[in-house]
């Protein structure tokens, strides 16, 4: 279990909180409509997460938007230090607001070595309506992205526990003013969504040779039970629905970024660090897991065919390191 005081929960709220909420363009349901209905379950999981340093810093929501450019950007891992520096840059490293570093992605982007990161405009989502929730994630294909939102985190930062590689979050009651940004990277049913974490940390672990433990639902805990999947710390968590709308009813925040990521070449890149050292899967698990075709197809197809993927790109991986090295 993390130690008290182990996370940073700064968010600020601007002065014309309550203006900037009504003067934001509202999503609309527009593109799902000609679509059909949204899948009945849905996560863009990438299979390696970082703090970007919100174990020590207050800097919550640049590490959600790294998070969205990981899930959109084939698992790129943003640098620490470009994280740092953005955040130093821009007086973010003890808290800011959703919508104005949106509007710094958007008009500057955040830097990597020689990758420059932006992101599309925001778009109110109705985060107590389960169908505009639902439809917002689904269009965040085909590359996939977060809903970045605003909570209230006292009861999830009790709930992360880092011998687990991704947690729970049921049965929260909320009530306190916001403090925290995450990002939501899918919906189902508990069960859906365990299903897709497991089978994705199952396939991590069987590519690197190590064995994997399935995790089961806690105790009370409905397989039913509508939930999301939530990026925060360095993990996901599974939330039930409920639970979700009680932690954001005092000042909670949801925003759908239209497109959601763009990755560039930086025009100015600076001589810093190499590249963190990228998952060799390509996007893999990544991709765009959408539970209802896994429940339809079964668990054992869907990671075997995962696991051949992992497999193909590692040897790939393997060789262009053994080839570099003897050049």
């Amino acid at each position: 279990m993390a130690a008290p005081g182990t996370f940073k929960r700064t968010l600020k709220r601007p002065v014309d909180h309550s203006h900037r909420l009504l003067m934001t363009t509202p999503y609309r349901l527009v593109r799902r409509t000609s679509k059909g209905a949204a899948p009945a379950a849905l996560a863009w999981l990438v299979a390696v997460l970082s703090y970007w340093l919100n174990q020590q810093d207050g800097d919550c929501v640049t590490a959600e938007s790294c998070a969205n450019a990981a899930t959109g950007n084939n698992d790129y891992i943003i640098s620490d230090q470009a994280a740092q520096s953005f955040g130093q840059r821009y007086g973010l490293l003890n808290g800011a607001d959703l919508a104005s570093v949106n509007q710094i992605m958007q008009s500057d982007g955040l830097p990597d070595n020689t990758k420059l990161f932006k992101e599309g405009p925001i778009a109110a989502v109705d985060w107590t309506n389960w169908e505009e929730m639902t439809a917002a994630l689904s269009e965040l294909g085909p590359a996939g992205g977060l809903l970045k939102i605003a909570i209230d985190a006292t009861e999830l930062e009790s709930a992360a526990n880092d011998s687990l590689p991704f947690n729970f979050a049921f049965n929260f009651r909320g009530g306190n003013g916001t403090d925290h940004c995450t990002g939501l990277a899918g919906y189902g049913t508990a069960q859906s969504l365990l299903d897709a974490l497991n089978a994705l940390y199952a396939a991590k672990a069987q590519a690197a040779g190590q064995s994997y433990s399935p995790i089961s639902l806690p105790s009370g805990i409905g397989p039913a039970t509508p939930s999301l999947a939530m990026f925060s710390w360095k993990r996901y968590f599974i939330i039930d629905w409920t639970s979700l709308k009680n932690i954001m009813r005092n000042g909670g925040e949801c925003y759908i970024r239209q497109p959601s990521s763009i990755m560039t070449t930086n025009p100015n890149p600076g001589p810093g660090p190499s590249p963190a050292p990228q998952h060799p899967t390509r996007r893999g698990l990544a991709l765009g897991i959408e539970l209802a075709d896994l429940q339809a197809e079964g668990h054992s197809v869907f990671v075997e065919s995962e696991l051949a993927r992992l497999r193909s790109n590692i040897d790939s991986y393997r060789l262009q390191r053994s080839l570099a090295k003897k050049s």
